[in-house]
């Protein structure tokens, strides 16, 4: 039993030196204090599969990180009326960073004295993006900034700008904190952290993976909230 159990953890041990050392550092040129890890694999996100998994936790979740990553964020903005910032993906810490950044009183904030507006939109049953009657009016007729977590192939891009058209918003900015796009549906993708930056990096739809044509197995499922593990 204990030479079972030693085994059992060297294997864990192992297992997690391995990943670890498959894990890169990506910095942000403006502030190499933001950085975030990427590693290589075979992984399946909602719209395509992509052959590096990005973590961007620690700029989403960490107030510090967050705070400094919206000076960033904000400085393209700085001249542009916003009204709403709309955020996917889980970058609501940020857009509320994004949101105080654009409000501060200097010779270059449009929108001092405003009360900017964070607020997400609601995913039903059927996938759609809705907002409820009660959170419309901080769409209806306003200028709108939209921050989402990752880009691969902009298609939570242009359902949001479709969403938002619907509800009479006018979209305003895009930024993403990882972009493989550089521009979705004639509208300029800002981001902290491009995909160009990796080496290697490739997004595929997934019919036409290379990955998958080739048998290599998925290593994990991914979304705004992390990664699941597939397999032993």
């Amino acid at each position: 039993m204990a030479a079972e159990k030693k085994m059992r953890g060297g294997a864990i041990m192992a297992e997690v030196q391995e990943e670890q050392e498959r894990r890169a550092t990506l910095r942000n040129i403006k502030n190499p204090d933001l950085d975030i890890r990427i590693f290589p694999g075979h992984f399946a996100t909602e719209h395509s599969h992509v052959n590096f998994y990005v973590d961007l936790d620690s700029v989403k979740s960490n107030a510090h990180l967050a705070r400094e990553a919206a000076k960033i964020v904000a400085e393209p903005y700085m001249l542009t009326p916003v009204d709403t910032i709309v955020c996917l993906q889980g970058t609501q810490v940020l857009g509320a960073y994004v949101a105080e950044r654009l409000m501060i009183e200097n010779d270059r904030a449009l929108n001092f004295g405003k009360h900017i507006l964070v607020v997400s939109p609601e995913v039903d049953r059927g996938g759609q993006l809705i907002f409820r009657d009660n959170r419309q009016y901080a769409i209806k007729d306003k200028q709108i900034l939209l921050i989402v977590s990752s880009t691969s192939t902009g298609k939570s891009i242009s359902q949001l700008a479709l969403c938002l058209g619907y509800y009479g918003g006018k979209l305003a900015g895009v930024t993403s904190l990882f972009s493989a796009a550089d521009e979705v549906g004639g509208v300029k993708v800002n981001s902290l952290f491009r995909a160009d930056s990796v080496r290697g990096y490739g997004s595929f739809e997934t019919g036409s993976c290379p990955l998958c044509s080739a048998g290599v197995p998925l290593d994990a499922i991914v979304n705004e909230n992390g990664y699941s593990k597939l397999g032993s």
